[in-house]
């Protein structure tokens, strides 16, 4: 999820693989944040939206 602030949230894995890989893929998405907090947020009639978002890894 891209929150309305452009943050990555709720990261969840959506077809499991083995447990240490998916942990790496949810803490690789979460630093995201931290080297470039400003994502941009998708907009609806000009207003920021939260939106689902699927990464592929």
């Amino acid at each position: 999820m891209i929150a309305e602030d452009g943050t990555i949230r709720d990261i969840d894995v959506a077809k499991p693989v083995y447990p240490l890989l998916d942990k790496a893929g949810i803490a690789s998405i979460a630093s995201i944040n931290e080297l470039d907090p400003r994502n941009k947020p998708a907009t609806q009639k000009g207003k920021p939206v939260s939106v689902k978002y699927t990464i592929p890894i």
